[in-house]
């Protein structure tokens, strides 16, 4: 089962990753007379009233490649890990993600733990055990590797009450932990060009998907 949902339009669309204007987002843009942080406020409304069905849990988030070469400050393993990176993995800490009770909004409905640190896929176990116990041989537990926001982050915005939003775009798909089977929602572009935005705020652990249309299968 399939259904397609559009969200509130924007007057530009997101440059595309890797394109001449990538980098000039600083903020987002929509609609005069509407805002995204009144968009916050509305959603906020709906989870504290629950005024949603829930879903399932997120497990992965997927975007377009960005400018993960910005991570001057990393190991090599960690270069080749960002650069193959184009997800967002919160394992079994993902939070519960419902749809509003008109079917137009996905809402992230509870806390938004940063993703936890994955084991670096570039690294190579010895046969070699580290050690033994009891006669049984230990092994290296695999390096990890911190799934930092700001290796993927287009821009920074401020909120009416000092919180920093990281922006996350665009967005092209979720999986989610849903009953019976993996939730899979695609993201595509709303008429106006306008691709799905996460605004996630890493203090206060609280998530927002905005713009952009969806659909939902389930996979069994």
């Amino acid at each position: 089962m399939s259904t397609s949902h559009q969200t509130i339009p924007a007057t530009a669309p997101v440059p595309r990753a890797g394109s001449a204007k990538a980098h000039a987002v600083p903020r987002i843009s929509v609609a005069p007379n509407i805002d995204p942080l009144d968009l916050i406020e509305f959603r906020r409304g709906q989870v504290r009233r629950k005024e949603y069905r829930p879903l399932g849990r997120l497990l992965k988030l997927f975007f377009e490649r960005n400018d993960l070469e910005r991570a001057i400050d990393s190991t090599p393993a960690e270069q080749r890990h960002l650069l193959q990176m184009v997800s967002l993995d919160w394992l079994k800490d993902g939070p519960l993600v419902g749809v509003s009770k008109d079917s137009q909004d996905l809402l992230i409905c509870t806390a938004m733990l940063h993703p936890p640190d994955l084991p670096d896929p570039a690294w190579i176990p010895s046969n070699t055990p580290v050690t033994t116990k009891d006669g049984i041989p230990i092994f290296a537990d695999p390096p990890r590797v911190a799934q930092r926001l700001r290796d993927r982050t287009r821009s920074v915005t401020s909120g009416r009450d000092g919180e920093k939003w990281v922006v996350l775009q665009p967005i092209t798909q979720i999986l989610l932990n849903v009953p019976g089977g993996l939730g899979q929602v695609k993201f595509r572009a709303d008429f106006t060009g306008r691709h799905t935005t996460l605004l996630f705020d890493p203090r206060r652990e609280e998530g927002h998907l905005l713009f952009g249309r969806w659909d939902m299968d389930v996979l069994r």
